[in-house]
């Protein structure tokens, strides 16, 4: 297996890629654009990069379900209200407005 090649975050930055590519510790991956299903590890080691960069919350949503998580540094928690909330309270998307076609 050859290893990849570490490509410096200004190359990354300073470019478009199509397919979408994620860039990680150095190497650009293939986004995962809903054709194959993420992994709970791959998802929760994103949650945790986001918010070690000081991302105040991450939403998580799984659109067949229906359902949504909001992620903070003080854990995780479902949006069983209905609505998507940042830790401040300026933000709230209800879910009804995410998922506008009804089942």
């Amino acid at each position: 297996m050859q290893a990849a090649a570490l490509v410096p975050l200004s190359d990354y930055l300073g470019q478009a890629y199509h397919p979408d590519c994620e860039y990680i510790d150095g190497i650009l991956l293939k986004r995962n654009v809903g054709e194959i299903g993420d992994r709970a590890t791959e998802i929760q080691d994103k949650i945790d990069d986001y918010l070690a960069f000081g991302v105040p919350c991450v939403w998580v949503i799984r659109p067949e379900a229906r359902r949504a998580w909001i992620h903070t540094n003080d854990g995780a928690h479902e949006a069983k209200d209905g609505v998507l909330r940042n830790p401040v309270g300026d933000i709230a998307v209800p879910l009804s407005a995410i998922f506008t076609d009804q089942h």
